[in-house]
């Protein structure tokens, strides 16, 4: 497999991936699929929605080899919430979460249960 390499600045990479979103995908996923994953390619504006980010991006590049995927969550503002909710509860209800009693913990154990999903 080969290495894609970015072709954007961070900040360009954003601006395209949110503009694409927001004018060209979100009024044709918003309805029926809140909380999944939209992957974007940020150069064609070809998407595809998954489960999580690992099936989008999967789904996507299969379609577009050369794809620079842009991710966001359907319905929300971002893709992946680290902490509690304004209630207090937490957000993951995982016996490791729990037990764990620290959000470090917590953190590492998200990314090492996501990091394909993570570029």
């Amino acid at each position: 497999m080969r290495e894609r390499q970015p072709r954007y600045s961070k900040e360009e990479f954003a601006r395209r991936g949110q503009a694409i979103y927001e004018k060209r995908v979100r009024p044709q996923v918003e309805e029926g699929n809140r909380g999944k994953i939209v992957a974007i390619d940020v150069e064609t504006g070809e998407f595809e929605v998954g489960e999580d980010t690992l099936a989008a991006c999967d789904q996507l590049l299969a379609r577009c080899p050369d794809a620079q995927p842009w991710l966001v969550r359907i319905g929300r503002r971002a893709v992946h919430r680290f902490g509690c909710s304004h209630a207090g509860s937490a957000i993951w209800k995982l016996p490791a979460f729990e037990r764990a009693g620290s959000h470090g913990i917590a953190f590492s154990l998200l990314l090492m249960g996501d990091r394909e999903g993570i570029r």
